[in-house]
């Protein structure tokens, strides 16, 4: 495994059209990542997305030097792996014997959107082979919050989520003694958000929480949010869209704060499926 910021440049095939490709040129910089997504004929990369913007593969904190396999089998698609950490932090992350993991591999595949490429990712599907001990339920009409009856640090989760017009409506991970993780959707901002500052083992280290609120734009799907969430003790990963939005963060628990609440805030949230 190679750490680094050195650029990784890929071409993804469009699909249903033959001979035609685009190549997709990912950096890390400092505890970031930006992507661009253009034409590259061997010497010259050139970008076809708005240069006044900024692409990055993962919204959140704790996502950095994420590199693509090679040698993958013919036809396919690219795979991302990347590290689940922040280097203002790294060093100081309350775990032991390791320090920081690797975020899980991401299925990449491009999107044309309001004249823009949009990278999408999606967990490979290989991970769906780990499912066990399923629960599921049909419907939650949520005012306020809803506690759901099953407690785990280690889970999945999908549901789709009707927010109210003008209100917030999300998941609550890693819920008791006064600590909650938040996944939220604000319907007023049209962003799709993560707030770790209700988390209390955060004195680690003096940027840890500075470093807690995280926001990006998300268009809604036929007024609905469709979130798949996976939380492994200490990372929470956050697919939203089918991959149009990503976002990962770290958080550090004690084994007693494993609750899950559903919230809404401004009206009545659906959570369906």
């Amino acid at each position: 495994m190679i750490f680094g910021n050195a650029p990784t440049c890929y071409r993804y095939p469009l699909p249903g059209k033959e001979a035609k490709s685009k190549w997709v040129l990912i950096n890390s910089q400092q505890t970031t990542m930006q992507y661009f997504v253009g034409s590259f004929d061997g010497t010259a990369f050139t970008n076809e997305n708005p240069a006044e913007k900024i692409y990055r593969p993962d919204m959140g904190p704790d996502y950095y030097a994420g590199v693509c396999y090679n040698q993958l089998p013919a036809g396919h698609a690219p795979i991302l792996l990347g590290w689940a950490n922040n280097w203002k932090y790294a060093n100081d992350i309350p775990t032991f014997p390791w320090k920081s993991a690797m975020a899980l591999p991401r299925e990449l595949s491009l999107k044309r959107e309001n004249n823009q490429w949009i990278l999408m990712q999606q967990p490979v599907n290989s991970l769906e082979k780990l499912r066990m001990d399923e629960k599921a339920w049909h419907r939650f009409s949520v005012t306020g919050t809803e506690k759901l009856p099953v407690s785990s640090q280690q889970f999945e989760l999908e549901t789709t989520i009707t927010v109210s017009h003008k209100g917030k409506s999300g998941i609550k991970l890693a819920v008791g003694k006064g600590n909650s993780f938040v996944i939220g959707y604000n319907a007023s901002t049209g962003m799709l958000y993560i707030d770790r500052s209700g988390c209390n083992n955060n004195g680690f280290h003096e940027n840890f929480r500075p470093l807690s609120y995280y926001e990006t734009p998300l268009a809604l799907i036929n007024g609905r949010v469709n979130l798949r969430v996976f939380f492994d003790k200490s990372i929470v990963e956050v697919y939203a869209n089918d991959g149009s939005a990503v976002m990962t963060a770290q958080l550090f628990p004690a084994e007693s704060e494993n609750g899950i609440e559903l919230f809404s805030e401004g009206g009545t949230g659906e959570f369906s499926n």
